[in-house]
């Protein structure tokens, strides 16, 4: 009771004070330059540790000494209210004064950096647009959307697709969640922990985000409902968490789990410093938050913000994740200025003590481009054959920021998310944007991939720290490309603006740019050399691959074959990884890495099918690399150039020769038969027949051989060996497909080998190599030649023998030499009974052993 007392005296002595007027003393503050603050508005921040009723009786005192009125509180900050027509800046130094325990500023203005116009999402989808994998090399293999849908995995023995609906109904819809990497790991199903969007609220009701919106905080209309009436806060929530895999439409998130929906922007996409500062502050009260994705900013970096972040990445560890900017200039906006630990601070900050948990992301451009982009590296001003030329996806938009503050980059341009459908909103009504699913573009698109990144990171790595997520998520990134133009007159605060330079305008189907991502040359702001492009797989220490299966005996794929993923090369029953139902190709997904010391994560392939292999058959190892290296190969979906294996039937012992899949390359296999044999000759790819180089040839050309008995097709003799399959350019060849094949009767009175198989003392079975695809004069055909492995087209070939479902050579068969450029064959291997010996020389036909 006395205390009650005590407080009411105290409350009427302040409210007796706050009607004596004071004049705010004739100095002003120093204000930064470039902002807006809104007029009239001040706002008052307390010492930390001062209870909301405390500082909210203080404020009251102070409103009333300046002729203002508290219009909201929040925790330790009170937003004061005046005329209009105020002089801010004085009245700010006058209380300043008068109170030096308090800390005055004007109520700057944040907003979303996109605005929003009818223009900004009109798009024309590109004819080249499909799903695709990464290769050697930077190679990339690509797939209709009826081979996604065609593809299947096997999880816990049930046999189920290996894409989500929305990808294989619509991929070019999500190329930036396909892009990150999302695709390796999309079927993790450990709960993402949830990311707090600070923004301008959030459709909680859309069939898409349905049940994973927790309603947090309206600081714009003071309630706990935060209802998107701009759209944009909708879009940015469905990147992060729209559902996979329903039939709801084509959207797709990057995070498995919720999100908080906290409204600091009101219908025009904009806020206050005050909005924003108490939102930040909310989603850090969180227990169960541990990101805050912030896709907004401002020119001002106001001394409020800053303490709000220290507050949420010091005081509480969350992550901070904020949008670059769309200014397309390397001055920054903020907060995202201040991921950079020695960058401007706010008058009173000594040291920089947010960087190493606030994370600034710059938007990539999308994939498949409209066009690819020139760098005029030489700076001639003109197309010159050696001028870099770069797919748009790798690099920069065109209004992206960029500097040294902006260390890690995503998919920002034309991406497709969630809109609001319970209500009106904004974009709607004034730029049509539709209800349900649109495109935007903007860094606050590529904020969201990184957030969801982050949060998925966790649910693998539950203890890492604000600073260690940010390192990591940094560190597993992919590599960007630094060239620029080196001509005159580049602008390298304000690239696009250079007069003069024609940037961004397409010419001859390619789009001038003045780099791709700027590198050192942009100086010591504007460089972003210590930057990296997303990839969650990665950061979540998981990695895919994609393998090829075929019938050595027709071309068609092998279905119903299996693949396994071993960490160990001895062993052939492990089912890690299994796969099963294949079409034209396997995707193993979500594979955690063994390890993550550089340069040792091996993983081995088998393959196995009923009728065709004795259990699992090696047919690939992958050596990953750790992204610091010049291979960049760590996390995605992986296509090595050895993952193709064509598997022939147990029947009858087979040579089979595979190359890369990614090579532009018809590459030629002949066996040649044992000169004891009655079919002394050889048996190859069809077009041998017409060869005209130097080889000479023992015996007939068989061609494509027989394995019939010779009174079956009328002849005198046969081989009892066959061409099976014929592949190459499918010009050239009888198939497109990257492999030959032959096949040898066996001998029934001999096991399983080879009808003719010969003595030991007799010449085996031969097996040649060459690139010939038609007559030429001399030398290897074929161009270019594609068994030079210190060439760019390097075809890769391996050459397996399978016999009883058993490949012989397991441990040989990639083992090609380097051949000169004037030899005709590659001499693989010699085949004698069952055994398989390696011989691995280049040289004519009729110099070879």
């Amino acid at each position: 009771m006395k205390t009650s007392i005590v407080l009411r005296v105290l409350l009427g002595l302040i409210l007796a004070i706050s009607f004596l007027p004071v004049q705010p003393a004739a100095a002003q503050v120093e204000l930064p330059a470039g902002g807006d603050y809104v007029p009239g508005e001040i706002l008052l921040t307390y010492p930390a540790g001062t209870a909301p009723r405390v500082a909210t009786l203080s404020a009251q005192a102070t409103a009333g000494e300046v002729g203002a009125a508290v219009v909201a509180s929040y925790e330790n900050i009170a937003l004061l209210s005046l005329n209009p027509q105020a002089d801010v800046p004085s009245v700010v130094a006058a209380i300043q004064a008068s109170d030096p325990g308090v800390r005055a500023q004007p109520n700057w203005i944040y907003s979303i950096p996109e605005a929003a116009t009818a223009a900004q999402r009109v798009i024309t989808l590109p004819e080249n647009a499909a799903y695709s994998v990464r290769g050697a090399g930077g190679a990339r293999r690509t797939f209709t959307a009826k081979q996604l849908a065609a593809m299947r995995t096997l999880r816990k023995g049930k046999s189920i697709p290996a894409f989500p609906r929305e990808i294989t109904s619509n991929f070019y819809q999500s190329w930036g969640w396909d892009l990150v990497e999302t695709d390796v790991i999309w079927r993790n199903s450990t709960t993402s922990p949830t990311v707090c969007v600070i923004d301008t609220g959030v459709d909680a009701n859309h069939v898409d985000l349905r049940g994973k919106v927790i309603n947090g905080w309206d600081f714009i209309n003071d309630d706990s409902l935060p209802e998107d009436d701009n759209g944009h806060g909708t879009h940015v929530a469905g990147i992060l968490i729209a559902k996979n895999d329903n039939t709801a439409g084509t959207a797709l998130g990057v995070s498995n789990g919720k999100i908080v929906a906290v409204k600091a922007l009101n219908a025009q996409g904009s806020g206050t410093a005050y909005s924003v500062a108490a939102a930040v502050r909310y989603c850090a009260n969180r227990a169960d938050v541990r990101v805050i994705n912030l896709s907004l900013g401002s020119a001002v970096g106001d001394r409020l913000e800053y303490d709000s972040l220290k507050y949420a990445i010091q005081d509480k560890g969350k992550l901070v994740v904020t949008s670059a900017g769309n200014g397309g200039t390397s001055v920054p906006d903020y907060p995202a200025g201040w991921a950079y630990q020695f960058s401007s601070l706010p008058s009173g900050v000594a040291t920089n003590e947010i960087y190493s948990g606030l994370l600034a992301v710059a938007a990539a451009r999308s994939n498949p481009p409209y066009v690819n982009l020139w760098i005029d590296t030489d700076g001639s001003g003109t197309m010159d054959a050696d001028e870099s030329i770069y797919g748009a996806q790798d690099c920069a938009t065109r209004f992206t920021n960029y500097g040294r503050h902006v260390e890690i980059v995503a998919p920002g341009d034309q991406i497709y998310s969630t809109q609001p459908t319970s209500y009106p909103f904004y974009n709607n009504f004034l730029y049509a944007y539709a209800k349900g699913y649109e495109y935007d573009s903007g860094t606050s698109m590529a904020a969201p991939y990184v957030s969801a990144a982050a949060a998925r990171t966790l649910s693998v790595y539950k203890t890492l720290t604000a600073a260690q997520l940010k390192s990591r998520l940094i560190n597993t990134g992919r590599k960007l490309n630094f060239d620029y133009d080196t001509g005159p007159g580049v602008d390298l605060d304000d690239a696009y603006a250079s007069p003069g330079k024609n940037y961004g305008v397409v010419e001859n189907d390619l789009e001038r740019a003045p780099f791709c991502w700027p590198g050192s040359a942009f100086g010591a702001q504007g460089s972003m050399t210590n930057a990296r492009y997303l990839d969650v797989s990665a950061a979540m220490g998981r990695v895919g691959f994609y393998a090829e299966i075929y019938n050595a005996a027709n071309g068609l794929p092998l279905t119903g074959a299996r693949i396994a993923l071993t960490t160990a090369s001895s062993s052939r029953t492990a089912d890690t990884g299994l796969v099963g139902s294949i079409t034209a190709g396997a995707f193993l997904q979500n594979i955690p890495l063994p390890s993550e010391t550089k340069g040792s994560e091996d993983y081995y392939l088998w393959v196995s099918k009923p009728g065709y292999t004795s259990g699992y058959q090696y047919f690939d190892g992958v050596h990953l690399v750790y992204p610091d290296s010049d291979d960049d190969i760590w996390g995605g979906m992986l296509a090595t150039t050895y993952n193709i294996v064509a598997v022939p039937p147990a029947k009858n012992p087979w040579v089979v020769l595979t190359w890369g899949m990614f090579a532009s390359a018809n590459l030629d296999l002949a066996v040649w038969l044992p000169d004891d044999s009655a079919a002394g000759g050889v048996v190859n790819a069809g077009r041998l027949a017409d060869y005209a180089g130097p080889a000479s040839f023992t015996g007939p050309d068989w061609e494509r051989g027989t394995l019939l008995k010779p009174e079956q097709f009328g002849g005198t003799e046969s081989p009892y060996a066959q061409f099976m399959h014929d592949g190459g350019d499918g010009l050239n060849s009888e198939s497109p497909l990257h492999f030959d094949a032959v096949q040898m009767k066996d001998n029934p009175a001999r096991g399983v080998q080879p009808f003719y198989s010969p003595s030991n003392t007799s010449q085996p079975y031969q097996i040649f190599i060459t690139d010939y695809s038609g007559p030429v004069s001399g030398g290897l055909g074929g161009n270019p030649s594609a068994l030079f492995n210190d060439s760019d087209t390097y075809a890769s070939p391996a050459v397996r023998v399978w016999a009883g479902g058993l490949v012989l050579n397991w441990d040989t068969f990639q083992n090609a030499p380097v051949c000169a450029a004037d030899d005709d064959w590659w001499h693989a291997l010699n085949l004698q009974g069952s055994l398989a010996s390696e011989v691995n020389v280049c040289g004519e036909k009729s110099i070879l052993p």
